[in-house]
């Protein structure tokens, strides 16, 4: 572990295993954002099919059969598909009053609610594999008071969200039986406001955590800011982040969320091979587009005709047409030339978008016959797998944030749990499913709390089951009990 900090560093410097993966989380990006992004790339995902001709006409040509091709954007609609699957049901968040008085509504200080950047942190998670949570906390030197923090004065914890690419560098360092981080370096941007007061500009900074021994070789969580000057790369701001009881943090409190677990070491993008394969559909379709340009007109030809006839009798125009006639010569002859199809772009396109549909693109798949709710489930279940390990890393990602940020409020005791229900499309229970769920209870197969756990899953029961326990036993007190009727006399 660091015991000093470098007079002179690289702050900037980005790890081998970050810059490898650089161009794949870049791919996944311009696909999702869409045909805009990448006809903008040009030949990085649409090579020029003559390069060594750099002639104004060979360029202008590139330029049509650029924007002749068609991006089926698949990838941003399989993305945005799985985002809403997982949050077809709201989360359920349990956290201390205090602490979601302040991170519900606004987690992030810039109006975004809790909910909202689950949202967008899965997505990056369910796409790029990757996404960075920093509970940031305000500069103080002295404890916070309940009274401080319902001013409303700033002095709250806030939860920043970073892209892979951004998470630089990390060192992480064996205390006791844990590794826990001991420098992580964020790159970040601020932006600076023109001499008019109007304009403005983006200028880099980099975010330094750091883990260090202090007094007594206490550990103590210190963030610097560096920005470039005219004097170089130079710390503009240092401080040694506190909890609300005024005691210097003694860890790093950011998390990356993957898509395999959330420990620092990168994980696979699951979206990378379905972008792959976007892009070489973007491809075929470009080529079948110039084909399609190309041969697709018919041509008239004429056969037989004369120099004399072709000036004296047609004035060198031939005007095709029902309302028109064209007269010929003896033993001339017109006819409309047209180029065979050529199926094979479009056969690979067939093809590919196949292969899509295999990868999980479900969202692009057409149905003609019905299908029964095991069918269906069967058929989500693969692409459900990867989303339902991508929500469960998130919610655990945010659990330990709020944990973090709950050292900063006073107050802020009790135990945090969130559950992304990504998997409940697949857990409807349909009608004959509650059947026999009910059979089960009845018969003592299955009890009371396995039969409610079931419906909870559901989405059904939403109360925990004593709380149930006790307001059907309520009810059923409430209920007037029916009269006992007399057997009639026998005559």
């Amino acid at each position: 572990m660091a015991q000093a900090q470098a007079t002179q560093v690289d702050v900037s410097y980005m790890r081998d295993d970050v810059r490898a993966k650089l161009d794949d989380w870049q791919t996944i990006r311009d696909c999702i954002a869409g045909q805009r992004a990448v006809k903008d790339a040009g030949a990085k995902y649409l090579p020029v099919p003559n390069p060594d001709d750099t002639s104004t006409d060979n360029q202008v040509r590139y330029a049509q059969y650029l924007k002749r091709a068609v991006f089926y954007n698949v990838t941003r609609r399989t993305h945005a598909g799985l985002t809403a699957l997982a949050f077809v049901d709201d989360p359920t968040i349990v956290m201390p009053d205090i602490l979601s008085k302040t991170m519900l509504a606004d987690v992030d200080g810039g109006g975004i609610s809790l909910l909202q950047q689950m949202q967008s942190t899965l997505g990056k998670v369910a796409s790029l594999g990757r996404c960075g949570l920093l509970v940031d906390y305000p500069a103080v030197d002295t404890p916070i008071s309940r009274a401080v923090l319902q001013a409303g004065l700033g002095l709250r914890p806030i939860i920043r969200t970073y892209e892979p690419e951004d998470i630089i560098n990390w060192r992480v360092v064996r205390i006791g039986a844990r590794s826990v981080p001991c420098l992580i370096v964020l790159a970040e941007t601020y932006e600076v406001i023109g001499s008019d007061g109007f304009s403005q500009t983006t200028e880099k900074q980099w975010r330094m955590l750091q883990l260090l021994r202090g007094e007594n070789q206490q550990l103590q969580y210190v963030a610097t800011i560096y920005r470039d000057s005219d004097k170089g790369r130079v710390p503009v701001e240092t401080h040694i982040v506190r909890d609300a009881s005024g005691a210097p943090m003694q860890q790093i409190p950011f998390v990356a969320v993957g898509s395999r677990n959330n420990d620092l070491a990168i994980d696979d993008a699951p979206m990378l091979d379905l972008a792959d394969l976007n892009i070489a559909h973007y491809r075929n379709s470009a080529d079948y587009e110039e084909a399609s340009f190309m041969c697709g007109q018919p041509t008239p030809v004429i056969t037989g005709m004369t120099k004399d006839w072709w000036e004296g009798i047609l004035e060198k125009k031939v005007r095709l047409g029902s309302r028109s006639a064209v007269p010929l010569p003896a033993n001339s002859e017109l006819k409309l030339v047209q180029a065979a199809p050529n199926g094979m772009p479009k056969e690979a396109m067939d093809a590919k978008e196949r292969q899509m549909v295999a990868l999980g693109a479900r969202l692009i798949q057409q149905h003609d016959v019905q299908r029964t709710a095991t069918e269906a489930r069967i058929e989500t279940a693969s692409e459900m797998s990867i989303l339902s390990t991508c929500a469960s890393n998130t919610a655990a990602g945010y659990v330990q944030a709020l944990g973090w940020a709950g050292q900063f409020v006073p107050g802020a005791s009790g135990e945090t749990t969130i559950d992304i229900h990504a998997n409940a499309e697949l857990e409807r229970l349909a009608p004959e499913d509650r059947a026999a769920l009910v059979a089960d209870l009845q018969a003592g197969v299955l009890s009371w709390v396995e039969v409610r756990a079931k419906y909870r899953r559901d989405g059904s029961a939403t109360l925990d089951d004593a709380t149930a326990a006790q307001e059907i036993a309520a009810r059923k007190a409430s209920q007037p009990t029916p009269a006992v009727q007399a057997p009639p006399q026998q005559q």
